[in-house]
């Protein structure tokens, strides 16, 4: 069965089918009586309790001695509002119930909330009633309207508006107030007094990073390469250490400065050669 989930409590659902006939059903049992453990099935008292009165349903039920609800999902519309354009089928003290064009489904759309909590005021806009209490049934219907967790009216009278809202509109702005103007003093008058001026004006700071901007140390005196320009001189190249062996070899001291030899230039004289004996 498709239809208006229409009413519902803990144990029951209300719905209104197609052909504006309402059938209440409960959940199937299961066990024995009450006071043997026996209940609803608690699978379908938990759907009971997600379902939201208003939206369009469909039910899965049996006949056991009552209508029996197994299983039921939402039918929710086809998009999350826009316009709607068909003809009223009958108004309640919160609701509407419409039938589109095309499909001639019923659909209901509940009247918008305004105000805060019920205890602070709040409630369903009723002044959309008072435009509807002088159509008949089945007059051409056309309304603005959203899906808020089941279909909801937003307007019947903007719906050929399409103009720029601006963003102030429902706000309260600050009021406006009136500076006296001060005229430029003349010279030797000090009845005027002059304007503060306004150093942001004419002596804007100065930007320390447009025309002073910090010399780049890297740029143009950049540290020497200590290994181009200075390199430490080879000892090895220019100044080598002198062979001790090739200029300054030591004299033999056999060759040049040979000692006399004793027995070639002062051989012991002959005692017996120049002084014979008489």
């Amino acid at each position: 069965m498709e239809g208006i989930l229409a009413a519902k409590a803990k144990t029951w659902i209300e719905v209104l089918d197609d052909g504006n006939y309402l059938h209440r059903m409960i959940p199937a049992w299961q066990g024995k009586g009450p006071a043997r453990g026996g209940g609803f099935v608690p699978e379908t008292l938990e759907l009971f309790d997600a379902l939201v009165v208003g939206n369009r349903i469909r039910v899965d039920w049996s006949h056991d001695e009552h209508l029996r609800a197994l299983n039921a999902r939402v039918i929710e519309p086809g998009s999350s509002g826009g316009v709607f354009e068909g003809y009223l089928l009958k108004v309640g003290d919160r609701w509407m119930d419409v039938a589109n064009v095309d499909e001639r489904t019923p659909w209901r759309f509940y009247l918008p909330w305004v105000g805060g909590l019920p205890e602070e005021g709040g409630g369903y806009d009723r002044r959309i009633l008072e435009q509807l209490k002088k159509r008949l049934p089945t007059d051409p219907i056309r309304f603005v309207w959203e899906y808020r967790s089941r279909p909801t009216i937003v307007s019947l009278n903007r719906v050929n508006e399409d103009k720029f809202v601006p963003f102030w509109v429902g706000k309260r702005l600050f009021e406006p107030k009136a500076f006296r103007s001060v005229g430029k003093a003349k010279e030797g008058n000090a009845s005027l007094p002059s304007a503060p001026k306004n150093p942001f004006e004419d002596a804007a700071p100065k930007n320390p990073f447009e025309d002073a901007a910090p010399k780049n140390p890297f740029e143009d005196a950049a540290p020497q390469n200590p290994f181009e320009d200075a390199a430490p001189k080879n000892p090895f190249e220019d100044a080598a250490p002198q062979n001790p062996f090739e200029d300054a070899a030591p004299k033999n001291s056999f060759e040049d400065a040979a000692p006399p030899n004793p027995f070639e230039d002062a051989a012991p004289k002959n005692p017996f050669e120049d002084a014979a004996l008489p």
